[in-house]
Protein backbone atom coordinates (compact mmCIF):
# COMPACT_ATOMS: atom_id res chain seq x y z
CA UNK A 1 0.00 0.00 0.00
CA UNK A 2 1.23 3.41 -0.63
CA UNK A 3 1.60 5.75 2.30
CA UNK A 4 1.07 9.90 1.43
CA UNK A 5 3.03 10.80 4.39
CA UNK A 6 6.07 9.40 3.80
CA UNK A 7 6.37 10.47 -0.12
CA UNK A 8 5.49 14.10 1.32
CA UNK A 9 8.33 14.11 4.38
CA UNK A 10 10.67 12.34 1.52
CA UNK A 11 9.57 15.14 -0.76
CA UNK A 12 10.34 17.65 1.65
CA UNK A 13 13.63 16.40 2.93
CA UNK A 14 15.11 16.31 -1.04
CA UNK A 15 13.55 19.86 -1.01
CA UNK A 16 15.66 21.09 2.13
CA UNK A 17 18.90 18.76 0.96
CA UNK A 18 18.29 20.90 -2.39
CA UNK A 19 18.56 24.04 -0.92
CA UNK A 20 21.48 23.28 1.58
CA UNK A 21 23.43 22.23 -1.58
CA UNK A 22 22.37 24.99 -3.66
CA UNK A 23 23.15 27.49 -0.22
CA UNK A 24 26.36 25.69 0.18
CA UNK A 25 27.32 26.02 -3.67
CA UNK A 26 26.43 29.96 -3.40
CA UNK A 27 28.97 30.04 -0.07
CA UNK A 28 32.01 28.14 -1.95
CA UNK A 29 31.62 30.40 -5.14
CA UNK A 30 31.84 33.46 -3.00
CA UNK A 31 34.33 31.74 -1.36
CA UNK A 32 36.32 31.22 -4.26
CA UNK A 33 35.75 34.54 -5.84
CA UNK A 34 36.56 36.65 -2.81
CA UNK A 35 40.12 34.23 -2.96
CA UNK A 36 41.03 35.01 -6.61
CA UNK A 37 40.10 38.69 -6.33
CA UNK A 38 42.50 38.35 -2.90
CA UNK A 39 44.98 36.62 -5.03
CA UNK A 40 44.76 39.56 -8.08
CA UNK A 41 45.07 42.19 -5.64
CA UNK A 42 48.11 40.95 -3.87
CA UNK A 43 49.47 39.80 -7.84
CA UNK A 44 48.88 43.71 -8.36
CA UNK A 45 50.51 45.53 -5.70
CA UNK A 46 53.66 43.06 -5.82
CA UNK A 47 53.79 44.04 -9.70
CA UNK A 48 53.65 47.40 -9.40
CA UNK A 49 55.73 47.48 -5.98
CA UNK A 50 58.35 46.05 -8.22
CA UNK A 51 58.05 48.46 -11.18
CA UNK A 52 58.16 51.28 -8.79
CA UNK A 53 61.61 49.89 -7.50
CA UNK A 54 62.80 49.07 -10.78
CA UNK A 55 61.75 52.94 -11.42
CA UNK A 56 63.46 54.60 -8.79
CA UNK A 57 66.28 52.35 -9.20
CA UNK A 58 66.94 53.36 -13.11
CA UNK A 59 65.58 57.23 -12.32
CA UNK A 60 68.15 57.42 -9.28
CA UNK A 61 71.06 55.70 -11.40
CA UNK A 62 70.37 58.70 -14.12
CA UNK A 63 70.40 61.09 -11.96
CA UNK A 64 73.73 60.32 -10.36
CA UNK A 65 75.11 59.81 -13.45
CA UNK A 66 74.10 63.04 -14.87
CA UNK A 67 75.28 64.74 -11.85
CA UNK A 68 78.65 63.01 -12.06
CA UNK A 69 79.00 64.11 -15.85
CA UNK A 70 78.08 67.93 -15.14
CA UNK A 71 80.17 67.89 -12.32
CA UNK A 72 83.42 66.53 -14.06
CA UNK A 73 82.57 67.92 -17.57
CA UNK A 74 80.53 70.83 -17.83
CA UNK A 75 80.79 73.00 -14.88
CA UNK A 76 83.14 76.49 -14.62
CA UNK A 77 85.10 77.02 -12.02
CA UNK A 78 83.43 77.45 -8.27
CA UNK A 79 79.98 76.36 -10.17
CA UNK A 80 78.37 73.94 -8.03
CA UNK A 81 76.02 71.27 -9.83
CA UNK A 82 73.07 72.63 -9.36
CA UNK A 83 74.22 75.71 -10.80
CA UNK A 84 75.72 74.13 -14.28
CA UNK A 85 72.63 72.54 -14.40
CA UNK A 86 70.30 75.99 -13.76
CA UNK A 87 73.15 77.79 -16.27
CA UNK A 88 72.93 75.49 -19.12
CA UNK A 89 68.96 75.25 -19.02
CA UNK A 90 69.11 79.13 -19.53
CA UNK A 91 71.64 78.96 -22.35
CA UNK A 92 69.45 76.17 -24.08
CA UNK A 93 66.29 78.71 -23.59
CA UNK A 94 68.08 81.27 -25.14
CA UNK A 95 69.06 78.91 -28.01
CA UNK A 96 65.17 77.86 -28.31
CA UNK A 97 64.39 81.73 -28.26
CA UNK A 98 66.71 82.49 -30.69
CA UNK A 99 66.22 79.66 -33.42
CA UNK A 100 62.28 80.91 -32.74
CA UNK A 101 62.74 84.34 -33.56
CA UNK A 102 65.21 83.24 -36.82
CA UNK A 103 62.92 81.11 -38.31
CA UNK A 104 59.68 83.79 -37.89
CA UNK A 105 62.49 86.24 -39.61
CA UNK A 106 63.17 83.48 -42.46
CA UNK A 107 59.10 83.12 -42.83
CA UNK A 108 58.47 86.83 -43.10
CA UNK A 109 60.89 87.08 -45.56
CA UNK A 110 59.81 84.33 -47.46
CA UNK A 111 56.23 85.88 -47.59
CA UNK A 112 57.50 88.74 -48.41
CA UNK A 113 59.35 87.40 -51.40
CA UNK A 114 56.29 85.64 -52.72
CA UNK A 115 54.28 88.41 -52.46
CA UNK A 116 56.84 90.12 -54.14
CA UNK A 117 56.87 87.51 -57.01
CA UNK A 118 52.96 87.39 -57.00
CA UNK A 119 53.23 90.82 -58.00
CA UNK A 120 55.72 91.05 -60.58
CA UNK A 121 53.46 88.03 -62.58
CA UNK A 122 50.27 90.21 -62.19
CA UNK A 123 52.12 93.18 -63.05
CA UNK A 124 53.86 91.28 -65.98
CA UNK A 125 50.87 89.58 -67.40
CA UNK A 126 48.95 93.26 -66.97
CA UNK A 127 52.00 94.56 -69.19
CA UNK A 128 51.18 91.47 -71.91
CA UNK A 129 47.62 92.26 -71.91
CA UNK A 130 48.00 95.91 -73.11
CA UNK A 131 50.41 95.67 -74.93
CA UNK A 132 48.47 93.53 -77.23
CA UNK A 133 50.46 90.30 -76.87
CA UNK A 134 48.25 86.92 -77.09
CA UNK A 135 47.69 85.39 -74.16
CA UNK A 136 46.91 81.58 -73.23
CA UNK A 137 42.93 81.14 -73.80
Amino acid sequence: MYDMDKETGFAAVTETAAQAVEHGAAKAYDAVESGVTKTYTAIEKGAVGAYQAIENTVVGAFNRMTDAIVGKVLTREGETVEEAKARMAAEQAAREESNRQRMERHTAAGEAALEKSRQLAAASLEASLKAGKPGKE
